[in-house]
């Protein structure tokens, strides 16, 4: 049983960095400069528990596309999900500040 859970540590771990690297290069990493540090960690870390208790689900019994496994994955898909409306949103906003600040200083040259 302790070598379980050493390898689900494990896999929580390798998760952890793969989603990160997954998400810098896909979304970009301007998307991440730009979105609060607990944002970030929290649906890093949910992902990977989502992998990680997916990956219980499908050992703990027979079959391994089963009801909880496809619970998990469905979590993971709503933790991608949201990082990447997150991360959309953080670029959208990001945007219409620098134009709102753009249309301020031209409004004021002389």
């Amino acid at each position: 049983m302790h070598t379980l859970r050493l390898a689900y540590a494990t896999q929580f771990l390798i998760a952890v960095i793969a989603i990160y690297v997954l998400w810098s290069q896909v979304g970009g990493q301007s998307h991440l400069d730009l979105m609060p540090w607990y944002v970030k960690l929290g649906l890093g870390a949910g992902a990977a528990l989502a992998v990680v208790k997916a990956t219980d689900a499908a050992v703990s019994q027979e079959h391994a596309w089963n009801g909880r496994t496809l619970k998990w994955f469905g979590i993971l898909l709503v933790c991608c999900w949201d990082a990447d409306w997150r991360a959309t949103t953080a670029i959208f906003i990001w945007k219409t500040m620098a134009t709102i600040s753009r249309e301020i200083i031209r409004r004021w040259e002389w």
